[in-house]
């Protein structure tokens, strides 16, 4: 296990590959450890001549946590969001983003492709757009603009996250809560067995049991609120991965963020929802790959330098077909 330590945060990282190969960053979402991204994936990547960095975000995982923030009033801040108002927040996606632009730094990497899933995916977004001479290519999946315009999530998921969650007494009520939660985020057509759920999530509660953070995560998604006219800024290559059967951030999340980022793929996967399948880890790998190699052979300059560099634009995402006028920040409905 390896950590990088600056004045901001302590950030706990591993790598695959061959640190001379052109680098990935991988960003894992809310209250989800780095190990949410399954060693085969990384690997699978690493093998077709990559460099793959994940890390734990901060406040998971063995990153640094945030205990003296104290955990923010969720309900008052999405109280202030419905009234046009910005929330204060322990921290925001920006100061995520500037913990990968932290990494990078600290392993000596000028330029890196990110991918991101879930609340990742809007740290990936935030740090491409904010930092754009570090990032070579986007790919943002299972994620968001955060427009309040966007429907919410399942009623049953908010019931779930909203008034189930408390603090575990016991490992194995947390391990109960943790497979319930997969149950019903996970891909309605890839099932997991129960033996394999547990011994997953086992296996990641040993390394670390830690889940404090989750509402600081949750409190810097909303802090950050609509990003649609900073993603409207990237210019490099982005592809967008979304399951069609999410019923966590619905698929019009990830159809609204490919229409918000110039030149965007939009790729859908029938039958996926809030999880990454084992059955599915090899076609999204080869998605990836694709999208990155074709990013690999335009230097960064000059992705920054003109809007028409992606000859993978889908015009298929144009559609408003599936954008109904429904309020939703990250699920919650008015």
């Amino acid at each position: 296990m390896n950590e990088i330590a600056t004045e901001r945060v302590s950030l706990v990282y591993d790598t695959f590959g061959n640190p001379n190969d052109p680098t990935i960053v991988l960003i894992m979402g809310l209250n989800t450890q780095m190990t949410g991204w399954p060693n085969s994936f990384c690997q699978d990547i690493a093998d077709a001549g990559y460099h793959i960095v994940r890390f734990d975000n901060r406040d998971v995982g063995h990153s640094k946590k945030f205990d003296e923030l104290g955990s923010p009033n969720l309900g008052y801040m999405l109280l202030m969001r419905k009234l046009g108002l910005r929330p204060s927040a322990p921290y925001d996606l920006d100061d995520m983003a500037l913990d990968v632009i932290d990494l990078l730094d600290e392993l000596h990497i000028d330029s890196a492709h990110v991918i991101g899933i879930s609340m990742g995916g809007m740290i990936a977004q935030n740090v491409t757009a904010n930092h754009p001479h570090r990032i070579r290519s986007l790919t943002s999946i299972m994620s968001s603009t955060g427009s309040p315009k966007l429907p919410g999530t399942d009623p049953k998921v908010i019931k779930h996250f909203v008034h189930n969650r408390s603090k575990p007494n016991s490992v194995e009520d947390q391990l109960k809560y943790s497979m319930e939660t997969w149950d019903i985020i996970g891909s309605p057509d890839y099932p997991v067995p129960d033996d394999e759920k547990r011994e997953e999530l086992i296996r990641d509660m040993e390394r670390s049991d830690y889940t404090d953070g989750f509402a600081r995560h949750l409190g810097a998604i909303i802090a950050s609120g609509d990003r649609t006219e900073l993603l409207r800024t990237i210019k490099q290559p982005t592809m967008v991965i979304h399951g069609m059967d999410d019923p966590l951030v619905p698929i019009e999340h990830g159809l609204a963020t490919a229409k918000a980022i110039p030149n965007a793929s939009f790729k859908t996967i029938k039958g996926m929802g809030h999880d990454l399948p084992k059955e599915l880890r090899k076609p999204i790998a080869k998605m990836i790959l694709k999208h990155i190699d074709k990013a690999e052979q335009y230097p960064l300059s000059k992705m920054l330098a003109t809007d028409k560099y992606n000859p993978d634009h889908n015009k298929e995402h144009e559609s408003s077909r599936w954008l109904p006028s429904l309020l939703g920040v990250f699920g919650f409905t008015s």
